[in-house]
């Protein structure tokens, strides 16, 4: 008859395996090129504007004020000067 050496769990499982592996790659390259291209956004609205952003979401600055104290603003702003 057919295999009964109870090995009928080994391909299945390695299919499984590296179709999730694919996915989880290709979900989490999406997600840096996107963190990515935020923080190139922020930095070159930044650099155009002497270390203050201007442009883009408000409740974007709004959060990226409270990560950001005012201490690093203004310590950014006398490297730029």
């Amino acid at each position: 008859m057919g295999n009964t050496g109870g090995n009928y769990f080994v391909g299945p499982t390695i299919f499984v395996l590296v179709f999730n592996w694919l996915i989880c790659f290709i979900t989490l390259g999406i997600f840096n090129e996107a963190i990515i291209a935020s923080l190139m956004c922020l930095a070159i609205d930044m650099d155009l504007n002497n270390g203050s952003p201007q442009h883009g979401n408000k409740r974007f600055h709004d959060r990226f004020e409270e990560i950001m104290d005012a201490k690093f603003v203004d310590q950014f702003n006398d490297q730029l000067n």
